[in-house]
């Protein structure tokens, strides 16, 4: 079971995605997900136009990866990936949503 502030993160986070896709004029469903550490969330950031992140402990990933599951359970995403072929570290983790389709 998911921690409250697991949770609230997690709702937090798909509140932005929806803000976003609403800001940025494509459907809440167009989101891409990905698990990235500092560099590689740079390279997502010059790369995409409308991207959203949050920083998350490793040991909270699981959860907060299966709560938003919930909602986007269709959304592309290496998340499951990584977190079964990466060792996980010590330092937090970004997760990162961007729209494939919105290059910057």
């Amino acid at each position: 079971m998911a921690s409250k502030t697991v949770e609230t993160q997690a709702k937090n986070f798909i509140s932005d995605l929806n803000n976003a896709a609403h800001e940025y004029g494509f459907e809440a469903a167009g989101w891409e997900f990905s698990l990235a550490n500092a560099a590689e969330k740079k390279t997502i950031e010059n790369k995409y136009y409308a991207m959203v992140f949050t920083e998350i402990l490793p040991e909270n990933l699981f959860d907060f990866y299966s709560l938003l599951q919930v909602k986007y359970a269709e959304a592309k995403s290496d998340v499951a990936w990584k977190m079964d072929n990466k060792i996980r570290g010590k330092s937090p983790a970004y997760f990162c949503a961007f729209n494939p389709e919105r290059l910057s």
